[in-house]
């Protein structure tokens, strides 16, 4: 019994610090709103980072493995792909809508509360390895060679994003986000150490013209008056361009990649020139981080 009172006051004390941040949590959000009243709704940003190509596959793909000609079998074995980093830079413009006394568009969630685009500079890199064994049946040998594959592709690309924010306060946000993007290889490097028939079951090379779907989830912080640090992660959810039956990823050789963008957005925030008719109205200074 005394147990079961000890967890009663125990769940009973998480729920009421629950609910108590949750409504701290309220009351705040409507800071952010605040904090961004004086300013223009739309301004420029820069955003550095790196990519990455891990194996993440939404949906199963098994490579081709083995390979008959003529009197020669190929059985690839030990096959491991590998991730490499790769550089990523955006620049762009943001454009929040209309912001209401009421708390609109950061007031807790809403479906829409600003858009971005730009332009962006993209590299991915990436590779695999494997232990080909090669049996002769006419000269009765069996051989193991390991081999390894790399491509290295630079690309230009141009994106739109419609973007959802949370806001906990004037200082800080969470933001989900879902785009498109178009994307160019003016540049690409794929190299192989095997030189044997095998290769033929690489599949066909990526488009160098791709576009798709893409999601991103970001956290926004306040640095100094005039700016927001956004760091975020992007990942791909459907290849539109070209069509590949639902997925998202990309193939190179036997293994498929799927790109993703790690980056730290720094938004700049400008003062209009003349003051906006509502910065006199019933919104409050309430940011004391101001």
């Amino acid at each position: 019994m005394k147990s079961k009172i000890i967890i009663l006051l125990l769940l009973v004390s998480t729920s009421t610090s629950s609910f108590s941040q949750w409504g701290k949590s309220r009351m705040s959000t409507r800071t952010l709103t605040e904090y961004l009243a004086p300013f223009e709704r739309s301004g420029w940003f820069l955003s550095p980072g790196f990519t990455m190509n891990p194996k993440f596959n939404f949906k199963k793909y098994e490579p081709t493995l083995s390979s008959d000609n003529l009197d020669v079998n190929f059985t690839a074995l030990n096959l491991e792909q590998q991730s490499k980093l790769g550089f990523y830079l955006e620049f762009g413009r943001y454009h929040i809508f209309a912001l209401k006394q009421k708390g609109y568009p950061f007031r807790r969630m809403d479906l829409l509360s600003y858009v971005d685009y730009g332009i962006a500079y993209k590299q991915f890199r990436g590779s695999q390895s494997y232990d080909l064994r090669i049996e002769d049946i006419l000269a009765f040998s069996d051989d193991t060679i390991s081999y390894t594959q790399k491509f290295n592709s630079h690309n230009a690309s141009l994106f739109y994003n419609a973007n959802s924010v949370y806001a906990f306060s004037g200082k800080f946000f969470m933001q989900n986000s879902l785009g498109l993007n178009v994307d160019y290889a003016f540049s690409r490097k794929i190299d192989t150490t095997d030189v044997t028939s095998f290769v033929e079951t690489y599949q066909e090379e990526p488009s160098k013209l791709m576009g798709g779907l893409h999601y991103k989830f970001g956290l926004g912080f306040k640095f100094g008056k005039k700016m927001y640090i956004i760091p975020s992660i992007e990942i791909p959810l459907l290849n539109a361009w070209k069509w590949e039956g639902g997925r998202s990823t990309v193939g190179y050789f036997n293994s498929r990649y799927r790109p993703l963008i790690v980056s730290v957005r720094f938004a700049w925030l400008r003062t209009p020139d003349c003051p906006r008719v509502w910065d006199n109205t019933d919104i409050k200074n309430t940011d004391t981080g101001r």
